[in-house]
């Protein structure tokens, strides 16, 4: 796994495989709703170094709902934009 991930990082794995953001005041939500899989994160902003918690929890769910294997993952990661 990356050392630091970016939430700029992580939304533009997700969204580019079908998840859409709702930004809110004390929270964001990134949703896939063709597989009911939803992710809830404290509001980050673009630059802001994501918990490797949260990665690995997003990691492990895109695996397990069929939506992106692991080595996929991280290679998407490594390419988006920080």
């Amino acid at each position: 796994m990356m050392k630091q991930v970016t939430y700029g990082q992580l939304r533009a794995v997700l969204e580019g495989i079908g998840f859409a953001e709702d930004r809110r005041a004390n929270g964001v939500a990134l949703e896939h709703r063709d597989s009911d899989t939803i992710f809830l994160f404290r509001p980050y902003q673009p630059e802001d170094a994501v918990r490797p918690a949260d990665v690995f929890v997003v990691q492990k769910l895109l695996d397990e709902r069929g939506l992106l294997e692991p080595t996929a993952f991280e290679a998407l990661l490594t390419k988006a934009p920080a």
